[in-house]
């Protein structure tokens, strides 16, 4: 109805995208059961995504703004997956009218939506600078880090309920900064975080109220769901005030370990759209990956993989089977001494066929940037030459072509090749 009214007043331009906001709002407090059928919506309507992505990037874009400014998650999660389905090149970052909703989703306060946005940017291979471009690649870097990452703050000046509640939140799977009597005591540890996902508290009413509005004009906490645990007077006075907002739960204060357990798990599945699982993260991983690779490829100067780097290397260390891999193709591109020689401990490291590819990774980086390796690196690369499996040998052997060695380092291979005394005198 509401955009129909609007419809009358203004035609098209703000109808659409209202309607298609409306309808994923629809969509996301529909139900979840099943059986259920919405009276004015059967089952022979079409989903909200399919009218999003027919509307084009224009409309949704706006509703990406909308979603933005009522610091509603899971709208803007919606918009961005229909961009990610429609849009492309120049529209994803010149946005629509005076607005560029999905330069604004970089810095949204959702490390999901950050990495859904940062996606979509890079997926498109920019060549001109933008507002936000140098933060991507640092998205996309972070994605592949700690994605499944949980952070949550908690607020009382009751010690003993501040580690009853915290061992709840850690047992969900939570990092919990430390002990804070107030939002301005955890300022450090909410700065240094990535991100927070839930704040729980246990205060007076009146100072509950302080809380909730403070964390909703930080720029950083503004869309961070926040459990708080109330008397139940707090709970008469506080409840009607925030029962309409998504972000906010009262809960009494003499709830049992279980109950705010659960009720954080609601909150934030109702504010955010449930905390990033170990599936998703890994998605994010797999999809940030193959962006920063095939920017990497291109030699892409806008979104500069190097701007990765650290959080690549770390990750590096930590990876596994074709996760290494790919991540030592991107490190393979980045311009540093302390990327080509994590490539090469890496492979150094390994065994059989995911040493073959990543010492090609190493020699790759050689190639392109020359040598940035220690003694240690030559050393361990010239075993591998000389005593190595026929694959890996051959591997390093390029490898230390590409380092391009003075003469002397590669005598030994050629003596241990040939075998000893006569391959000397040949060499004479």
């Amino acid at each position: 109805r509401a955009a129909s009214d609007v419809y009358k007043r203004q035609g098209t331009a703000r109808a659409v995208p209202l309607w298609l906001a409306s309808n994923f709002r629809r969509e996301i407090q529909s139900p979840k059961d099943e059986g259920f059928v919405n009276p004015v919506y059967g089952k022979d309507r079409r989903d909200a995504m399919y009218y999003a992505v027919a509307a084009g990037a224009g409309p949704t874009q706006q509703v990406l703004g909308r979603g933005i400014d009522g610091n509603d998650t899971p709208l803007v999660r919606k918009a961005l997956s229909a961009l990610d389905q429609t849009a492309g090149g120049t529209t994803l970052w010149t946005g629509t009218g005076d607005r560029k909703p999905l330069l604004e989703a970089l810095r949204y306060p959702s490390r999901r939506v950050q990495y859904e946005a940062a996606l979509a940017l890079g997926g498109a291979g920019p060549r001109q600078a933008f507002d936000g471009s140098d933060q991507v690649v640092r998205i996309l870097g972070s994605a592949i880090r700690d994605a499944s990452a949980k952070y949550a703050v908690v607020v009382t000046s009751d010690a003993e309920r501040n580690a009853s509640i915290s061992d709840v939140l850690r047992n969900q799977g939570y990092s919990v900064l430390p002990p804070a009597r107030s939002l301005a005591d955890a300022q450090q540890g909410i700065s240094e975080a990535p991100g927070i996902d839930l704040i729980v508290s246990q205060l007076p009413s009146a100072q509950t109220a302080e809380l909730i509005e403070q964390a909703h004009t930080t720029v950083k906490l503004k869309a961070t769901p926040i459990l708080a645990l109330v008397s139940t007077q707090g709970y008469a006075e506080q409840a009607a005030r925030y029962i309409r907002d998504p972000r906010v739960r009262m809960l009494r204060e003499g709830a049992a370990g279980a109950e705010v357990g659960e009720a954080s798990k609601q909150l934030v599945e109702q504010a955010t759209g449930g905390a990033i699982t170990m599936e998703e993260a890994e998605g994010y991983k797999e999809r940030s990956l193959s962006v920063l690779r095939d920017l990497a490829v291109s030699g892409n100067t806008v979104l500069n993989v190097a701007d990765a780097g650290g959080p690549l290397v770390t990750a590096l260390s930590e990876a596994k089977d074709q996760n290494k891999v790919r991540i030592s193709e991107v490190l393979a591109h980045v311009n540093s001494r302390i990327a080509q020689q994590a490539v090469t401990d890496a492979a150094l490291a390994a065994k059989g066929e995911e040493m073959v590819v990543l010492l090609q990774s190493a020699a790759g980086s050689a190639k392109r940037f020359g040598n940035m390796l220690e003694a240690r690196h030559i050393t361990a690369i010239k075993e591998v030459a000389t005593t190595g499996a026929p694959a890996e040998a051959t591997a390093a052997a390029a490898l230390m072509g590409s380092l391009n060695l003075p003469n002397a380092e590669i005598v030994p291979l050629i003596l241990g090749a040939a075998g000893g005394a006569e391959a000397e005198r040949a060499l004479r």
